[in-house]
């Protein structure tokens, strides 16, 4: 069985929309020897 973890991130609503028009996205990444991999990213 796989460790289960819990991450919130708050983000000021008045933020949200600029973000997005900004092409920011979400994800979770993971640097193994300076190897990066996006490991989950949010849906749309």
């Amino acid at each position: 069985m796989s460790a289960k973890y819990t991450i919130n991130v708050l983000i000021d609503p008045a933020q949200v929309e600029i973000l997005r028009k900004g092409g920011f996205k979400l994800c979770l990444a993971k640097d193994t020897n300076h190897d990066v991999d996006v490991i989950w990213q949010a849906a749309e």
